[in-house]
């Protein structure tokens, strides 16, 4: 009898572990409505507080956001979920690019943690960049290579095409539009990303 056991995480804190999408899930293909959906949920708060007027400690005061449950097998092959998953890492290294660019130590630190959800560190902390936290084995899906080289690169080229290259530079229209309007708000959309936003993996000690 299989046997499911799980309980409820933060982002930061499931992106400890290294995770392998099966060859045998559907390619990725969430599109524009359903990227929407996800950023309108995670910054209409920020947006509620800045319309009232709010200072930016009392925008740390909002409340949890649940992102839905993920099957994995005991070895963190996903069975279901990785759609969220990618989307998620998607834009972590969205935020990852543009805190790059920014010099101050809270973005620094940011970035630290960020990458530390995108990729395996070796012994001195840093970010080992040929080791992703994810992996696509799906066989099915010709644009795989597309999504590791923007996790690996940060960016991508004329010539992707695929719902990965699409969302992604969703992800970075978006997050300049945010800087740009709510500047002393930024640091904290992907802080509540990370420490805010929650997932429930549940483990399954067998595939079927």
């Amino acid at each position: 009898m299989t046997q499911i056991t799980g309980n409820a995480i933060i982002v930061r804190t499931l992106f400890n572990n290294r995770y392998t999408v099966q060859y045998y899930q559907r390619e990725y293909n969430w599109e524009r409505k359903q990227i929407e959906e996800l950023m309108e949920d995670l910054t209409s708060e920020f947006l509620e507080f800045y319309q009232q007027g709010d200072t930016q400690r009392d925008v740390m005061r909002y409340g949890n956001y649940f992102l839905g449950p993920i099957i994995l097998t005991n070895d963190n092959a996903i069975i279901d979920g990785q759609q969220r998953l990618t989307t998620i890492m998607l834009l972590l290294r969205a935020f990852y690019s543009r805190f790059e660019k920014m010099k101050d130590v809270q973005s620094q630190k940011l970035r630290e943690m960020i990458g530390k959800c995108l990729w395996m560190t070796d012994e001195f902390e840093q970010p080992d960049f040929s080791q992703l936290k994810i992996d696509s084995e799906v066989a099915s899906d010709n644009d795989k290579e597309e999504f590791l080289y923007i996790l690996k690169e940060g960016t991508t080229t004329e010539k992707m095409k695929s719902r990965y290259a699409i969302n992604f530079r969703f992800f970075q229209k978006m997050i300049d539009t945010f800087i740009t309007e709510y500047p002393a708000y930024f640091p904290y959309l992907p802080s509540r990303i990370l420490n805010n936003c929650f997932l429930l993996p549940i483990e399954a000690d067998q595939q079927d």
